[in-house]
């Protein structure tokens, strides 16, 4: 969706403002700078052209993910209104990873579907630069990824199910896998990365190997890749699964804040 040039002019202003403070809407920043290519923006202004609220909705997911910026309800209702006239957006149905004040906008305007409640991990700045080491099981060999491994990813899935995983997600960041002879049965990669924010995501380690030291094999590697190329690595995992939240705690995450996976409808 084209933008005037002051619509743009504060999409801007609001980048440089989430920069600042990359923990307050990691999301949102991720799809104006890494993701922008692959999403829609719609903008709402006040009279002297400053921000009323944005929102971005995604074209890279096989489902249509929104992020958006602080407003009102009453503007929030605008610009789902216009997001509904996008060609991805035609079911009326959107996902979000929201975080509380976010969800009550969401819950005031639309029909909630569902929703997972889930914890939001980051890791403190200087803890990237300890070593993490794991030690992996023999037979196993632990390898990063290229998008040529996206068929065995697929694979892999398919076995344990991911939200939201589109081939080109590959391409966004660090991806690794562990293998046992040519078979992939674990996988760790991305959501977004940025050099202001990283969400590690997408973990999946095959029932077979589980409690093998595969899942923490898979983070060290990732922290080791992104160490110094992003200020902030977040993690997201549900609530109610204790086993990763204590992983992440081992490791030198801390818990950031509650976040909520929902699908909901508007129209």
């Amino acid at each position: 969706m084209e933008l005037s040039k002051a619509q743009q002019q504060a999409l801007d202003d609001l980048t440089e403002k989430l920069k600042r403070d990359p923990l307050a809407n990691p999301l949102l920043l991720a799809d104006l700078t890494q993701l922008r290519a692959n999403c829609d923006f719609l903008v709402s202004l006040k009279a002297n052209r400053r921000l009323r609220g944005a929102l971005a909705v995604t074209r890279h997911l096989p489902l249509t993910a929104i992020a958006f910026s602080d407003m009102t309800a009453e503007t929030f209702v605008e610009l789902m209104g216009q997001a509904l006239e996008l060609p991805q957006c035609r079911s009326g149905i959107f996902c979000c990873l929201a975080s509380s004040h976010r969800r009550n906008l969401i819950k005031c305007v639309s029909f909630i579907r569902w929703e997972i409640a889930e914890f939001r991990f980051g890791l403190p700045g200087d803890a990237g630069l300890e070593p993490f080491t794991a030690q992996l099981d023999e037979g196993l060999e632990l390898r990063e990824l290229s998008i040529e491994d996206a068929d065995a990813v697929v694979a892999l899935y398919d076995e344990v199910p991911a939200v939201a995983f589109g081939r080109k997600a590959m391409e966004l960041g660090p991806w690794v896998g562990i293998f046992s002879g040519e078979d992939l049965i674990g996988v760790a990669g991305v959501h977004f990365s940025t050099p202001w924010v990283t969400e590690i995501g997408h973990a999946a380690v095959h029932s077979e190997f589980r409690r093998m030291g595969c899942a923490r094999a898979l983070l060290s590697r990732q922290i080791q890749l992104l160490t110094g190329k992003t200020k902030h690595i977040l993690a997201c995992c549900f609530q109610e699964n204790l086993a990763p939240q204590n992983l992440l705690e081992s490791m030198g995450f801390r818990r950031h804040e509650q976040v909520w996976l929902m699908e909901f409808s508007v129209g």
